[in-house]
């Protein structure tokens, strides 16, 4: 059975702790650690991503469109200098 060491936080061995082999003892498949890791961070990676993009896209973009107030002015001044 493996065992492992207990530590306290100041760093001082606390005691051992011995694992089930039947849990613990196997072989790992190297393969389907690495699809499941590459997954993870794919899916840290893209939420990550996709939150910096929409604050740097509120932040950073120029506006493209009047607001209510603004059309209405806009409209105003327009009819005031167009001639029928």
């Amino acid at each position: 059975m493996p065992v492992l060491n207990i530590y306290k936080l100041d760093g001082s061995q606390a005691g051992t702790v011995e694992l089930n082999n039947e849990v613990f003892g196997i072989e790992p498949n190297k393969s389907v650690m690495h699809e499941v890791l590459v997954a993870e961070l794919a899916t840290f990676k893209t939420r990550f991503c996709l939150n910096k993009n929409k604050s740097r896209s509120k932040r950073w973009r120029k506006k493209t469109f009047l607001d209510k107030k603004e059309q209405e002015e806009l409209d105003k001044v327009l009819q005031e200098h167009h001639t029928w």
